[in-house]
């Protein structure tokens, strides 16, 4: 079990600095240990300071505490939810349930699902044991076009609870649309064969019938639950 949990996310450290509260979120990847700082909301704030807080075992001296979020949460209504934490001191781990804000809980299963440090290059970052003053001096290079992005962008609120797929509503949408344009299309062939001097009216209503039926089609994006 201590293998398999070193690929989650391990929450580090929460504090607090000037009016802003942040989180240092450590992470595993390709045999490098590296710990991201994330702008977090004073309720997260408070929920990790809880998770800090916990020390269910003996303090052994030269063993540190490691608390790891598991991906094993609970979609209760409002603004929060349950979620596992397991904690770790040398050999003795065990895994305990809290009370986290949903946006929290979306963080971190964005960091939980990267396969790379990449997605998070944007965030201040340093290498895991080494004190995070050293790397304040050094932030990373940021491309122009991110100008007026902030480095301590996060996933929108509610991933956690975002179902794949479109809604049916979408699909409901989008399927009239495109029965629109087939109506559309008929009505001009009829008047096209039907009404002696109506031809040019005809094929306008079928090239336009044509055009709302292929608007009909949503984007890959839209199948995939994303709203443009």
């Amino acid at each position: 079990m201590r293998e398999d949990v070193q690929k989650h996310p391990q929450i580090v450290d929460a504090y607090q600095r000037g009016d802003h509260f942040f989180a240092a979120i450590g992470l595993h990847r390709e045999q490098s240990d590296r710990v991201f700082e994330l702008g977090i909301s004073a309720a997260a704030y408070a929920a990790l300071k809880q998770v800090m807080n916990v020390r269910p075992f003996n303090d052994m001296p030269g063993l540190t505490y490691r608390r790891f979020f598991l991906p094993i949460y609970g979609r209760n209504d409002g603004d929060r939810a349950s979620v596992e934490i397991r904690v770790e001191q040398g050999r003795d781990g065990k895994a305990f349930r809290f009370e986290f804000p949903k946006d929290l809980i979306a963080n971190l299963l964005w960091f939980d699902q990267m396969t790379d440090f990449r997605p998070a290059a944007h965030l201040r970052s340093w290498a895991m044991g080494e004190r995070p003053e050293a790397a304040a001096g050094t932030p990373e290079p940021r491309h122009d076009l991110d100008k007026n992005v902030s480095p301590n962008w996060r996933p929108p609120a509610g991933l956690a609870d975002r179902k794949s797929g479109m809604p049916w509503s979408d699909r409901l949408w989008h399927w009239l649309v495109s029965l629109g344009g087939l109506a559309i299309v008929a009505a001009g062939v009829t008047w096209a064969a039907f009404v002696p001097m109506g031809k040019r009216l005809g094929i306008l209503l079928i090239a336009v019938g044509v055009v709302i039926f292929a608007l009909g089609f949503p984007s890959q994006a839209q199948r995939n639950g994303y709203r443009e």
